[in-house]
């Protein structure tokens, strides 16, 4: 159910928010929990991200006036999304403008959806519209394209999903892959971060940046490590995108940009105890506290 934000939270809340746009990046970065400062140069909240992600004004405008009692996509604005885009907060080394990778993009986007979905992506102008349960779907799809080795990419996405290992990219939960006989089973329990991401409290994300939010949106999921606060005391908080904290170097004078390890570790399969030995992919969570 929708209610409308008690409008001096959702004001304060947009007065925080362009007063650290006026002070810089360097403010959210300091302000952000230290581990997090140890592998990303720069931290914003989701709102902040997504501002800087756009190159349209009335885009900003709008992601910036959203919940804030002003302007008409406040109207019905939902509290929880406003929280989100407030509280949940995004590492990155770079923001890719949504025209960077646009023709690679639209080309995967294609495939993706002729070859996983069965169906032709309708688009709106340049850039096909998609919910953003499809969006995160896409997103851990071409994850696994460009994965070139090891068992499965390090992300956080991608913990639970497979491939055949023949070229072929799987997408499968458990049920799915049961029942492919000719295929080995090695998913654990359904990934928690995919199903809370495809859930009711996202499916706003789209309509909000608008027109090519598809491409944001991907390159937010995939490039960023996104983080939720958790209850129970001040910087507690659970990793839900971005390539796992493990596989990530801790920014130095020798390393002042980070990124990934030249050497990353192998996702490991671990066997289960008990009768069942099915072989499980060991799903790590990265909670900060």
């Amino acid at each position: 159910m929708k209610r409308k934000r008690d409008s001096k939270d959702t004001s304060d809340s947009i007065k925080r928010t362009k007063a650290s746009a006026q002070q810089g990046p360097d403010h959210d970065h300091q302000s952000a929990p230290s581990i997090l400062r140890l592998y990303y140069p720069q931290v914003l909240t989701l709102r902040e991200y997504l501002l800087q992600a756009t190159t349209s004004k009335h885009k900003k405008r709008r992601i910036t006036n959203y919940g804030s009692g002003t302007g008409s996509s406040s109207q019905d604005a939902d509290a929880g999304f406003v929280n989100l885009l407030d509280t949940v907060l995004v590492g990155f080394h770079t923001v890719k403008k949504e025209e960077s990778d646009l023709v690679d993009y639209q080309n995967e986007l294609s495939i993706f959806s002729t070859q996983v979905t069965g169906s032709e992506a309708k688009s709106s102008g340049s850039q096909p519209v998609l919910p953003f349960a499809e969006i995160v779907e896409f997103a851990i799809w071409q994850l696994f394209r460009k994965h070139t080795s090891g068992h499965r990419p390090p992300h956080v996405l991608c913990h639970g999903y497979w491939h055949t290992g023949l070229g072929e990219v799987k997408i499968a939960d458990r049920e799915k892959v049961e029942n492919n006989h000719g295929a080995e089973a090695t998913l654990p329990d359904r990934n928690e971060h995919v199903d809370r991401l495809k859930g009711e409290a996202w499916a706003a994300l789209p309509s909000l940046v608008g027109a090519g939010s598809a491409l944001i949106l991907v390159q937010l999921l995939q490039n960023c490590g996104m983080f939720i606060p958790l209850d129970g005391g001040k910087n507690n908080y659970l990793q839900i995108s971005g390539t796992d904290l493990s596989e990530l170097r801790s920014l130095d004078k020798h390393n002042p940009t980070g990124g990934l390890k030249p050497n990353g570790s192998t996702n490991a399969v671990v066997p289960l105890p008990g009768k069942n030995k099915r072989p499980q992919v060991k799903n790590t969570l990265n909670t900060i506290r």
